[in-house]
């Protein structure tokens, strides 16, 4: 079947949070998950037979997007879908006329950064014990796109 990627949708707000409760070490609260899937934030799920296995969420701010927050179903990895949400991050930034896309992710997140210098995201810097992990922190890699 194929995985449809469109604005995620109020009845679809329990499956996007669920999926980022598996994904995330220390996951937002749901008050806090649902915030980010309103304005000024949008938020775009994967769907395939009518289930979120993905989603993405931005903010536009003064000409620039932030990718909050990206997962992809564990069962659905590797399969292109962490691609396509990606690529219509990209198209959806390029919509609002946004100049650059930024966004934080683990160092040990090795497909993640594949996946976004495979898409032309450039490191910018890095947040020393960003993140919190299983094993104490963890560092966050800045990267940025620019949209020319």
């Amino acid at each position: 079947m194929t995985v449809i990627i469109r604005p995620l949708l109020d009845e679809q707000l329990d499956q996007a949070y669920y999926l980022h409760q598996c994904a995330t070490f220390q996951p937002w609260s749901f008050s806090t998950f649902s915030d980010c899937c309103s304005s000024p934030y949008s938020c775009l799920a994967a769907v395939k037979n009518n289930r979120v296995i993905g989603y993405a969420i931005m903010l536009h701010v003064a000409g620039e997007v932030t990718l909050m927050d990206i997962a992809v179903a564990e069962e659905q990895r590797g399969h292109g879908v962490g691609k396509q949400l990606l690529n219509a991050v990209i198209d959806a930034s390029v919509s609002l006329n946004a100049e650059e896309i930024w966004l934080e992710v683990r160092a040990g997140n090795h497909g993640a950064i594949a996946l976004y210098r495979g898409a032309d995201f450039n490191d910018i810097d890095i947040r020393r014990d960003y993140y919190p992990s299983a094993k104490g922190r963890e560092d966050a890699i800045m990267m940025s796109k620019r949209l020319d």
